[in-house]
């Protein structure tokens, strides 16, 4: 098939979308080869929890794993992160992201912090991240900011948070 739209639904709600220019289905395997896949997923709300793309992609149909490889690019908006490697798989049972072993992944934050090094995981559910080997890069921590505003007898307060790298060994800068 060519030039196809995919969508994954569960409980009534689309929770991935997939475009590819083609997608060869074996259904004896329960899986899909996709080639040039671009994709969305969505949170609970129905807004985009990550948007990104690769060269292809094998998609297991049973389980909801997927497998990206060349030029993967993972936008995750909320996160304000962007991901980009050369293979990527999602656990979806486990909502857990991995890159290759051996292959670096490159973080990027929009606060200016990028982080490059191997063994990339993500939790999805703890929303947390980490990298375990050849480390480097430039990390950005705000310092913790509190702005008090007095309207009335209300007092409203804002931080402002950094990048959390829980797991992650230190990063040098560049």
């Amino acid at each position: 098939m060519t030039e196809v739209e995919y969508v994954r639904v569960r409980d009534g709600k689309a929770i991935v979308r997939l475009q590819a220019e083609s997608v060869e289905r074996y259904e004896k395997d329960r899986r899909m080869v996709v080639k040039s896949p671009r994709f969305a997923q969505f949170a609970a709300d129905g807004s985009d929890g990550a948007v990104g793309g690769a060269s292809s992609a094998v998609v297991d149909l049973a389980s909801g794993d997927v497998s990206l490889y060349g030029g993967v690019t993972l936008s995750i908006p909320d996160e304000e992160m962007i991901i980009e490697t050369e293979e990527l798989s999602w656990k979806d049972s486990d909502r857990m992201l991995r890159g290759a072993i051996d292959k670096p992944v490159l973080v990027k934050k929009s606060d200016g912090s990028y982080l490059s090094g191997i063994g990339f995981s993500a939790d999805a559910r703890l929303k947390k991240w980490e990298l375990n080997g050849q480390v480097s890069g430039t990390l950005v921590e705000e310092e913790k900011k509190e702005e008090e505003a007095i309207k009335g007898d209300e007092i409203e307060t804002d931080e402002a948070d950094g990048i959390e790298t829980d797991g992650a060994e230190e990063a040098v800068p560049q």
